[in-house]
């Protein structure tokens, strides 16, 4: 962790806790109080891209703001785990939906509307999941809870097994999802074997309302990943399932 005093930001900072003082007044605030028209996870960002700060510090910044319990200040640290890509913090998200109190998670995030302190602890935790198992099915089961289909489908096709897949993925599938969500179910197409193989026969099952446009979306999105699936006839023909598709486009 780098060392104090430090100028970030453009201003000076004495100590560690001046620091962060001055962060959770700023998230209080809603921004501005830093830099003109940022809130501290915009600001915080930059200054990483500058090497005014390290991600060791905004780890344990993030961690220390989240444990605070300020239902604020939790959501900006949320936002900056998210915006910063701090995977290290993905057991303390975990821990902070499960344990804080119930007033924190409800309150409304200033950042979403119709969102919540917890949504934007779940929409963190699943940008920084790394893929432990027993994290990721915890993490399943609070995103169906919370609602957040598209949150949910994105880690299912990210980092859930086949057994998750098989379990999860027919209720979600019956849900009129815009096309853009969907098209998250590339992942799980991209990563090949039996995850693959677990996703095209929900797709194909009785339970499936996937349209046209929604399997093309998918295809195209795996073959994005995965380049060498624009050759696999046989996935292309489950996927694209009318003559009228661009295959061209597909492969483009």
């Amino acid at each position: 962790m780098l060392a104090f005093p430090r100028t970030i930001a453009g201003r000076d900072f004495p100590d560690a806790p001046s620091f962060a003082a001055a962060v959770q007044s700023d998230a209080l605030a809603g921004g501005g109080t830093v830099v003109e028209a940022l809130r501290p996870a915009e600001w915080l960002r930059e200054a990483l891209a500058r090497d005014e700060v390290d991600r060791a510090l905004l780890v344990a910044l993030a961690a220390a703001l989240i444990r605070g319990a300020v239902p604020l200040s939790v959501a900006e640290a949320a936002a900056l785990a998210r915006g910063a890509s701090l995977h290290e913090l993905a057991p303390v998200l975990a821990a902070a939906v499960a344990g804080l109190d119930v007033g924190v998670l409800l309150f409304p995030d200033p950042r979403a509307e119709d969102g919540s302190v917890e949504d934007a602890l779940l929409q963190a935790w699943a940008s920084v999941e790394p893929g432990d198992p027993g994290r990721t099915q915890l993490l399943l089961d609070r995103l169906r809870n919370a609602g957040l289909r598209a949150v949910e489908l994105d880690v299912l096709a990210r980092l859930g097994d086949v057994d998750a897949i098989r379990a999860r993925l027919p209720p979600i599938l019956v849900e009129d999802l815009p096309v853009e969500d969907v098209a998250s179910l590339a992942h799980a197409l991209a990563r090949g074997g039996a995850v693959a193989d677990a996703v095209c026969t929900v797709a194909d099952g009785p339970t499936s309302t996937l349209t046209p446009a929604q399997r093309y979306a998918v295809w195209r999105g795996a073959v994005a990943t995965s380049p060498a699936l624009a050759s696999d006839d046989d996935l292309r023909a489950r996927w694209l399932v009318t003559d009228e598709e661009p295959v061209d486009d597909v492969a483009n």
